[in-house]
C-alpha cells in the first residue's frame, strides 16, 4: 500500500467537570474519559514517523485545552502515535487481494474515531452475510488482479 503517516502528540488530563457524554473540538479533540480525567489531542506533524515527545506540542495542546475549558487542568501523561493514510485520504478495508485469509483495516488517519465504527460494520456485514465493502474503501482499488496500480508498495512475496 502507498501509505503515509503523520505523527500526532496527545496529552493526559486530570480535569474535573466536563460533561461525560460530550466531546469538544476545537482544532483538537478534549474527550472526557472517567469523572476527573480527559486526553486532548492530537498535533498534527505530516511525514514524521517519531516517538519523541515535543515541548512545542504539549504546550500548543495546553493552550487547546484553556481554549476549550475555563476550569483548571493538571498534565499526567503525554503521548506520541503515527496515523497511517493514503494519498486519497480514504479508509481501506477488505481481503487482501492475493490472500482472503489476510484482512485489511488501516488508513483511517485523523478521522479513526468518524470511519472505524462503519468499516467495523461493513467487516461484520461481509463475515456474516458475505456484503462486499463499499468500493470508496474496498482494498481492491490498489490492485488490478494481480498486478499493482502504480506507487503501491508490494511485500518481500510479491503481494
Amino acid at each position: 500500500m502507498p501509505w503515509s503517516y503523520s505523527k500526532g502528540e496527545t496529552l493526559a488530563l486530570a480535569l474535573d467537570g466536563l460533561a461525560p457524554d460530550v466531546i469538544l473540538n476545537r482544532g483538537h479533540w478534549l474527550l472526557p474519559l472517567t469523572p476527573g480525567t480527559a486526553q486532548i489531542g492530537a498535533t498534527h506533524q505530516p511525514a514524521r514517523t517519531d516517538l519523541v515527545l515535543t515541548t512545542e506540542a504539549r504546550v500548543e495542546l495546553e493552550k487547546s485545552v484553556a481554549a476549550m475549558s475555563t476550569r483548571p487542568f493538571r498534565v499526567t501523561g503525554h503521548g506520541a502515535g503515527v496515523r497511517v493514510y493514503l494519498a486519497d485520504k480514504r479508509p481501506v478495508v477488505g481481503r487482501h487481494p492475493a490472500d482472503a485469509r489476510l484482512g485489511v483495516f488501516n488508513g483511517l488517519g485523523g478521522k479513526g474515531a468518524l470511519f472505524a465504527p462503519a468499516l467495523a460494520r461493513q467487516w461484520v456485514n461481509h463475515l456474516t452475510e458475505g456484503v462486499p465493502f463499499d468500493r470508496e474503501v474496498d482494498v481492491a482499488r490498489y490492485w488490478n488482479g494481480r498486478e499493482r496500480k502504480p506507487g503501491c508498495i508490494e511485500n518481500a512475496d510479491g503481494r
